[in-house]
């Protein structure tokens, strides 16, 4: 980034002005006066650090709320208050202290973030009490390190790549905590989409930077992966970078050098016999990062995979080491071994048996019995109700299974599951507390006791339980090896809980393993209606067995009637009802009661729909619960349900699902959005030019990551008249392998935007061709005869599904290399389904304005006319684009080649097609002749006058 201009507002306004005034999720940037930072720092009073640039003062907000404020020693240092200031403006991360704003009046430049209160790692390992060094076992130190990984590898991964230059100790901050945020960004740089940007000014800090780097004056990524090896031999030595003359990267090299024996310079803290593995792995790990060859260095991304598969390591160590206190002959846990189990356990509290007696005033307050379960409300401290159950741990194979339980359970929480906040461990009795279910409410509870709940609530409340259930199914999956299974199964209403916005949150995620007693001895009578039909002993702990467990309890959150109800003075069984009735009369009408209208069947068949599929017999034949979770939030409204009938009632299309849209003013009037614009705005940076893909004729396309981490392609699409987007056609289309899914959307008003699933690879344009629209863009590694064979297979197969396995059929309108998305293992989907600019007419559908027919079938550039085979004709320019390398009109080439349809078409027989093979394959062996002269005899008519008759696309049976 370049200083442009002779003032700071000339840079910032050049640079990143805009920057400064967009207004996160979280948090706006602020713009203070230098009287107001004198006032707030109490006249600059107090002093809590010194930097080469600056200095640092504690101040308080008229909140209350602690800042620290960084003041620039030198007005002259405009042009690096700046960049820290929009650098630092770009990355919103738990593991990064937040920037509140800056001050940018001349000789007054200073920038305000939020005070972090145990001050740096620098202190902790170096740094000295009366009583000596602080302790830090090893567990602690890996978290800390793991978490600074995980900020450095989100911003190595942005579009523009941030490079922090200066990551050290010191620059570490701690919390109380001791959750890790990287500080200071004063020499941090955005480099370029390839990561690496050439400086005459090398600045950093001795014995942290990167000594290439000082060589070539080329930085990229790999130079933070450096100053992390020397972060990581620090963490395990607790010795200081330099010391004297002699670096401490030097000195380990040396040592590693001379046969590896390392142990002399581990921490003694640290360095028992149960350690010395994992600080070996440590120092192997810091070594690679170390490597004078940057090339050999490792990615962020595999240093965070090392350090997690390190701390997984040492916690099933520590298991290991628990079950010996597990056995011991007491009916808790010994009081010295209290410290280490918080280790283990993350957030968990571990309670003694007389805090769990306090706790439920001596288990008086009953919360709920069952046959063979008793639950108890109870108070932790002052105001902190709780929910306490008892589970039988008499052996040492249920203790063992408990403890991997709450260790699982310990590692991520989610809002709607009722989250455990800590637990005794006793000989025979063992206790989880959990959260307060709020107004312990539960949905069985309230479909028998309330008449009327608006059917908008009702699939709130689905999709609140689906997205439980998800997260739940991902800690299953994270570890199949560690009691994951404990996780699964006894899904049903009356364990979910209700707070009074109907909010839900899933309860007894089934512990009730532990009791050691035959499953149907667990439940009462009703319980076994949830369990899944091929497995009535309950035994066979499966996701999809919650998922059949999940469409009962859709059915009674549609119905509005238990899974047992009385109707005409007999009891009934919700399933038998439904299914009998559905396979009679797909409606199923009489079992819904005032649910049903005939404005809602369109709505009620959807959820019906879900419901069906999920209480299928065939295991197999049922969706996961993330396809589940999809569907629904397509059809849950956040208003009223009327409304949203009455608008589909006004919209009925002829001949299709969804009814086109041709004015801006209505877009979408019957799709309700899946996310705020305030989450998309978050995870874009407020649709930062630095994170955009794609800037197309109709909408912009931005990198960005959602809440749970996962990196998606946020597509803007613009106001323009007459473009539509059909979710219901997109969110229908994306449970194929083979197309693109969508995870969210936003549509209000004119602004419709849509979150999909982000291609690592990019397009197939990219890949063959170089990045779409950019000047100079250079094709990708060139790509194998195999994976070409893959790639077009797995897009046939996407085009396949769209004309002839959805119902109704779907017309692409637009395909082409670049709407064409690569996987990983060359698995290839397609993009931009329900995206177009288009008038329905008859069966035939006819298009305008801004198009590039370069790729299209002749009759589309004629008539405006598309159709099934329109799409077989693109998809056929697609396979000469794979087969020749070349791009569908390329002016740099010789007049009479500018059009690869007309160049190809004269050479695709069998005797000449070699002519036309892309030449990065190699001559003689790059490819097999006979596979290439079966790819141009199949059933893909090219010629430009050649009518196209038939079905639709369809995978000929031969194989290349």
């Amino acid at each position: 980034m370049d200083y442009k201009g002779n003032s700071l507002t000339d840079f910032l306004q050049t640079n990143g002005h805009e920057v400064l005034q967009r207004v996160d999720n979280n948090y706006s940037l602020r713009y203070f006066t230098e009287k107001e930072i004198r006032r707030i720092t109490n006249g600059y009073n107090t002093i809590l650090g010194n930097g080469a640039f600056g200095q640092v003062y504690k101040g308080m907000l008229d909140d209350q709320s602690s800042v620290a404020v960084k003041k620039y020693i030198r007005a002259a240092d405009k042009k690096l208050f700046a960049k820290e200031v929009i650098v630092h403006s770009q990355i919103n991360h738990k593991n990064v202290v937040r920037l509140l704003g800056c001050c940018t009046e001349e000789n007054a430049l200073m920038i305000v973030m939020e005070f972090i209160s145990s001050g740096n790692l620098n202190d902790v390992l170096h740094g000295s009490s009366a009583d000596g060094r602080l302790p830090f076992p090893l567990d602690k130190r890996l978290n800390i390190v793991i978490e600074v990984a995980e900020v450095l590898w989100c911003m190595h991964s942005m579009y523009s790549p941030v490079l922090h230059g200066d990551i050290k100790p010191g620059n570490i901050l701690l919390d109380e905590n001791l959750v890790p945020k990287i500080s200071d960004f004063g020499i941090a740089r955005l480099l370029c989409a390839n990561g690496a940007q050439h400086t005459g000014n090398i600045i950093g800090s001795i014995g942290y930077l990167d000594p290439v780097f000082c060589e070539n004056g080329i930085l990229t990524p790999k130079s933070d992966v450096y100053s992390f090896g020397v972060v990581l031999l620090e963490i395990i030595t607790r010795k200081k970078a330099v010391d004297g003359a002699i670096t401490l990267a030097q000195c380990f090299s040396e040592a590693l050098a001379k046969g590896g024996n390392m142990l002399h310079m581990f921490d003694e803290e640290i360095s028992g016999r149960r350690n010395m593995k994992f600080l070996g792995d440590i120092g192997q790990l810091a070594a690679k990062c170390l490597l004078r060859d940057v090339k050999m260095r490792p990615e962020m991304v595999d240093v965070v995979t090392s350090l997690r598969m390190i701390r997984k390591a040492l916690q099933s160590e520590e298991e290991n080491l628990s079950q010996k206190h597990a056995s011991v002959p007491n009916n808790s846990i010994p009081s010295n071994s209290v410290a280490l189990a918080a280790h283990r356990f993350g957030h968990l509290n571990i309670f003694s048996e007389m805090e769990m007696k306090n706790m439920t005033k001596n288990y008086r307050m009953t919360f709920r019995e069952e046959f063979c379960e008793c639950l108890y409300n109870g108070m932790l401290g002052k105001d902190r109700p709780v929910i306490v159950r008892q589970l039988k741990t008499t052996t040492e194979s249920d203790r063992e299974k408990f403890l991997n339980t709450m260790r699982i359970l310990s590692q991520k929480d989610h809002k709607n599951v009722a989250n455990v906040v800590g637990f005794h461990l006793g000989k025979s009795i063992s206790e989880c507390v959990y959260e307060s279910c709020l107004s312990n409410r539960n949905l069985y509870d309230t479909i028998c006791s309330m008449e009327k709940v608006p059917l908008h609530l009702r699939l709130s409340i689905a999709v609140g339980c689906a997205q439980g259930l998800v997260h739940i199914h991902s800690l299953a999956a994270e570890n199949p090896n560690s009691c994951g299974t404990s996780l699964l199964g006894h899904f049903r209403s009356a364990n979910i809980f209700l707070d009074k916005n109907f909010a839900p949150k899933i309860f007894n995620v089934n512990l009730s393993t532990f009791h050691g007693l035959p499953f149907a001895q667990k439940n009462t009578i009703s319980a076994k209606y949830y369990l899944d039909q091929r497995d009535v002993s309950g035994q066979l702990l499966n996701p999809k067995s919650d998922v059949y467990s999940f469409g009962v309890v859709l059915l009674e959150l549609i119905t509005w009637k238990t899974v047992r109800y009385m109707y005409d003075g007999r009891a009934h069984v919700l399933t038998t009802d439904f299914l009998v009735s559905y396979g009679t009369d797909r409606n199923a009408i009489e079992i819904f009661g005032k649910v049903y209208d005939e404005q809602g069947k369109s709505f009620i068949h959807e959820a019906i729909a879900i419901a069906v599929d999920c209480l299928q017999l065939d295991i197999q034949s049922r969706p996961e619960m993330y396809d589940v979770l999809s569907r629904l939030r397509i059809i849950a409204s956040a208003q009223s349900i009327r409304s949203k009938l009455n608008a589909i009632d006004n919209n009925k299309p002829s001949q299709r699902t969804s009814a086109p849209v041709n004015n801006t003013a209505k877009l979408h009037p019957t799709i309700i959005s899946t996310i705020s614009l305030d989450e998309l705005n978050d995870a874009t940076r407020n649709f930062s030019d630095d994170v955009l893909i794609v800037n197309g004729f109709y909408s912009r396309t931005f990198l960005g990551i959602l809440k749970d981490g996962q990196n998606c392609a946020v597509k803007k699409l613009y106001p323009v008249e007459g473009v539509q987007v059909e979710v219901p056609t997109i969110t229908r289309m994306s449970k194929n392998d083979n197309v693109l899914q969508l995870l969210e959307y936003f549509l209000e008003g004119n602004i419709r935007i849509l979150a999909y699933e982000y291609a690592p690879r990019g397009s197939l344009h990219d890949i063959l061709h170089g990045k779409k629209g950019v000047k100079g863009a250079q094709p990708d590694t060139t790509l194998s005869w195999i994976q070409r064979v893959k790639i077009a297979v797995s897009a046939a197969k996407g085009l396949e599904f769209l004309h002839l396995k959805a119902d109704p059929t779907v017309i692409h309108t637009n395909i082409k290399s670049s709407k064409i998305l690569i996987f990983d293992d060359d698995v290839a989907k397609i993009g931009d389904i329900g995206v177009s600019k288009k008038l329905i007419h008859s069966r035939v559908e006819h298009y305008d304005g801004m198009r590039n027919f370069s790729h299209e079938a002749p009759e589309c550039a004629t008539t405006g006319e598309y159709s099934t085979k329109s799409d077989v004709y693109c998809f056929g320019v697609v396979l000469l684009e794979l087969l020749t390398g070349r791009k569908p009109i390329d002016h740099t080439l010789p007049h009479g080649q500018y059009s690869l349809v007309t160049w190809a078409t004269p050479r695709l027989s069998e005797d000449k097609v070699e002519q036309c093979v892309d030449p990065r394959l190699g001559l003689g062996g790059g490819y097999p002749p006979k596979a290439v002269a079966k790819v141009t005899s199949s059933k893909i008519k090219l010629k430009p006058d050649c009518p196209r008759h038939g079905k639709g696309f369809q995978l000929p049976r031969r194989r290349w």
